[in-house]
């Protein structure tokens, strides 16, 4: 498989592969610390700097669910609360193999994390992590398209 770190704008496909449209879920991790929101990054494996997100399984009852589900195995935390009901959209696009595009679509929830959290990182996919101010995240973040999306103050 190839890596993500071609990422570019959805639709745009410049050998034009077979394209696949995938969709995945996650949770953007908040917490308040001396009165100021920060958010949790991970680092993959491959050395990437995002939010923790992965596919629905079957066990899960919704999208949400699924989401809460990627923040427990990737880092161990759990949501104590939704700060919004909507979700932000990040969406790219990435040669997948040598016959395939994906168009990919990642929907979060914010939310406010559990203060009594131990993370322990899913070390198969997880290399790193880190609090950051909110208002600073996007300058840790690898591809533009979070970079976007990250900039939450």
């Amino acid at each position: 498989m190839a890596s993500s770190s071609s990422q570019i704008p959805t639709g745009w496909n410049p050998k034009n592969l077979s394209v696949v449209k995938d969709k995945s879920f996650g949770v953007i991790p908040c917490r308040l610390a001396k009165g100021e929101w920060e958010v949790f990054l991970i680092q993959q494996r491959a050395g990437h700097w995002c939010f923790c997100k992965g596919h629905p399984e079957v066990t899960d009852k919704s999208e949400r669910e699924a989401a809460c589900r990627e923040l427990k195995e990737e880092t161990n935390m759990e949501v104590k609360r939704f700060l919004f009901e909507d979700t932000v959209q990040e969406m790219y696009g990435f040669e997948y193999n040598e016959k395939t595009w994906k168009d990919k679509t990642v929907e979060y929830w914010l939310a406010e994390v559990k203060d009594d959290t131990i993370v322990k990182l899913q070390v198969e996919e997880v290399q790193g992590c880190k609090w950051m101010p909110a208002g600073e995240v996007h300058t840790q973040m690898t591809f533009p398209q979070a970079k976007e999306l990250s900039k939450l103050d």
